[in-house]
């Protein structure tokens, strides 16, 4: 009987240390969304859009090429 129940008390510390560690993850989280610099995620939003656009872009040209257009 002990060791059933030391096992089912190590079972609940267990579930208790994984709801600690979700508690403070999800601490992070909101921490890192209420602290955030607006103007910098701004700017690296933009960045990042002209970067995808230049990516697709550089996409097009590199797809329609084919061997027939040099000849």
């Amino acid at each position: 009987k002990r060791a059933g129940i030391g096992a089912r008390l190590r079972e609940v510390d267990d579930l208790q240390n994984v709801g600690e560690d979700l508690g403070l993850q999800y601490q992070l989280t909101l921490s890192g969304l209420r602290d955030l610099d607006y103007a910098q995620a701004v700017s690296d939003l933009t960045r990042q859009q002209a970067l995808l656009e230049a990516a697709q872009q550089s996409f097009l040209r590199i797809s329609q090429l084919s061997l027939f257009n040099y000849l």
